[in-house]
């Protein structure tokens, strides 16, 4: 289904943003901007399970300037998304978090900084962090409550210098877990790191920096997914350069269990081989007993693959990798979503012929034969977003070239 186009018709009006969610009943959610000859508009849709998805709602209209940023969508379906780059003077820009809410209607604009962090949880528990370095704030809102007020995000780690961009977990009970890679000051001996620290909303502290995994030199292309129990699985890839022409890029995944509990050991997965790519990390998710899940892509035999593997809780033990598809020919991009229930969903876009194609893996199975859900006759952008509902419905959004951006379901 066609979502929108711009108004002005001019394929190349803009970026187009958008995001996605769904919520426990596989109802799924949009939010997309659409630009027009003098201004942009941000509009939502709604899709029920087995229903079909709602004329479009225009939530604001902005400066051109402005761009959708995420979305959490809260299992009874009421979501939340934020906005970034509102031009309100020269130079100055701002964005805001607002809730469209199941009975369709808005809720009031939350201002924040341009550029947020936003995670949540089913119960609809939500935080938003921005900032850079040791200057960095959040905001909270519990479920069914109000905003607080900016409250300092986490301070300084001794021995550590301020990490880059975080990834963001919530459970359950709105535990915040943020998941970074931390170098030592100069001349310090603190160790390069993954590192989880933990928000309490019992006592709104943030706790020390707890290693996750020791790195070489850079981590890169961190991903990391949490489950409602507090769970955390993590991938990553691992860069080893001596700065004399010898790089090696490897892929390695950790499972954290709830509670504070010690990370289990690291897996190694990839090295870099003789290949245009280097490895790099498509995702990690896990289900709700655990069972995780990473993603990644390397050269094997002179080609060029995409690869999971599945962490068993009942093992304890990382399982084998499985190569779910090669890129036929040219590189690949890809996404991964894990249900509750275990379901997994790879979807690939292909580099050669910019086509998306799912992959599916059962809970208890390995993946199958991937179906193609794009025409052959059109390419698809950069741009696309793929979400796996707990009754397993399927949902993509993405942009075809020219302004469109459509929607697609299937089980």
């Amino acid at each position: 289904m066609v979502l929108t186009e711009s108004a002005d018709g001019n394929p190349a009006s803009g970026r187009m943003g958008f995001a996605m969610g769904t919520a426990a009943d596989g109802t799924a959610v949009a939010v997309w901007e659409r630009e027009r000859v003098n201004d942009k508009v941000v509009e939502l849709s709604r899709r029920p399970p087995e229903g079909r998805w709602s004329d479009p709602l225009i939530a604001a209209t902005l400066p051109k300037s402005a761009r959708v940023g995420d979305m959490v969508v809260a299992a009874d379906g009421t979501a939340t998304f934020s906005v970034a780059g509102v031009q309100v003077a020269p130079d100055t820009y701002v964005g805001f978090l607002q809730t469209w809410r199941r009975n369709g209607q808005l809720g009031p604009r939350q201002e924040t900084p341009s550029g947020t962090l936003l995670v949540g949880n089913g119960r609809g528990d939500l935080m938003s962090i921005w900032g850079a370095g040791t200057d960095r704030q959040y905001i909270y809102r519990p479920s069914g409550g109000r905003w607080s007020e900016p409250e300092p995000g986490p301070g300084p780690s001794p021995g550590l210098l301020p990490p880059g961009t975080p990834r963001l977990a919530m459970d359950a009970d709105g535990a915040v877990h943020w998941v970074a890679a931390y170098a030592p000051i100069p001349g310090g001996e603190r160790a390069r790191q993954i590192g989880l620290r933990t928000w309490s909303p019992a006592t709104q502290k943030w706790t020390g920096v707890q290693r996750i995994a020791t790195v070489d030199d850079v981590a890169e292309t961190l991903e990391v997914a949490g489950n409602a129990r507090g769970d955390l699985v993590v991938g990553w890839t691992d860069v080893d350069d001596d700065q004399e022409g010898s790089r090696i890029v490897t892929v390695r995944s950790a499972f954290v269990p709830a509670g504070g509990q010690t990370p289990r050991p690291v897996k190694t997965w990839a090295a870099q081989g003789h290949c245009t790519y280097q490895p790099d990390v498509l995702g990690a998710d896990l289900d709700a007993r655990g069972n995780g899940t990473v993603a990644w892509t390397q050269c094997q035999a002179g080609a060029y693959v995409a690869k999971t593997a599945r962490r068993s809780t009942d093992r304890q033990a990382w399982g084998a990798p499985q190569v779910v598809t090669d890129s036929r020919p040219g590189g690949l991009d890809g996404q991964l979503s894990v249900n509750s229930h275990g379901t997994t969903m790879l979807s690939i876009v292909y580099f050669g012929t910019r086509r998306i194609a799912v992959f599916r893996r059962p809970p208890a199975g390995a993946f199958g034969d991937g179906r193609y859900v794009t025409p052959e006759t059109a390419a698809v952008s950069s741009r696309w977003k793929a979400s796996l509902a707990t009754n397993g419905n399927a949902t993509l959004l993405y942009r075809l070239a020219g302004p469109r951006i459509y929607a697609r379901t299937f089980e």
